[in-house]
């Protein structure tokens, strides 16, 4: 690996990551909380770096490496993470090492999602392994889809309706209204 250029980098951004773990202590927690910031822009630059131009091959032998270093893991510690920049970031991690369907980081992933150790847990101190924040997001994200529909619904309504309902108003009162009414979701 020592040929691909900025492996050394890579290598200390990893460990640094792999070992980013929320504190039991409220002192330790207020510091992690602190940083997240720039874990999650070290874990979008993780992604970037597996996203960079080039063909398959090479491509292949970023995600391995990647994977080598602990990268799966990051995926699983993140993206089970109930913060939910931390786990968009790990989520776009992982979409990145599994592009293409690199058999090697299949097996480790599936590997690290079968283990019930403190390796694959959340890096925010959540309880919930993998799979299970999985579900609890796209549960979410369900309900967010229904809710958005019924807002755009009553949006339209009040939009067909603004005319009649802003009869007689100042100028003032017919501008705050429309403000409300275009509000997004």
């Amino acid at each position: 690996w020592a040929e691909i250029e900025g492996v050394e980098h890579t290598q200390s951004l990893m460990k640094q990551l792999l070992h980013a773990n929320a504190p039991r202590d409220e002192e330790g927690y207020a510091a992690f909380v602190a940083e997240q910031g720039l874990t999650v822009m070290s874990l979008r630059v993780l992604a970037t770096i597996l996203r960079a131009p080039g063909d398959e091959e090479e491509q292949r032998q970023r995600q391995l490496l990647i994977s080598s270093l602990g990268g799966c893991t990051l995926v699983v510690k993140f993206a089970s993470c109930r913060e939910s920049s931390l786990a968009s970031a790990g989520i776009d991690l992982g979409i990145a090492l599994l592009k293409q369907g690199n058999a090697q980081v299949q097996e480790e992933m599936l590997r690290l999602l079968k283990l019930d150790t403190g390796e694959a847990m959340p890096a925010d101190g959540s309880k919930e392994h993998f799979l299970e924040a999985m579900k609890r997001r796209i549960r979410i994200a369900i309900k967010e889809i229904k809710d958005r529909k019924m807002y755009l619904q009553q949006q339209e309504e009040r939009r067909e309706s603004f005319e009649e309902a802003t009869e007689g108003l100042s100028q003032r009162a017919k501008a705050m209204m429309k403000e409300d009414v275009e509000r997004p979701f």
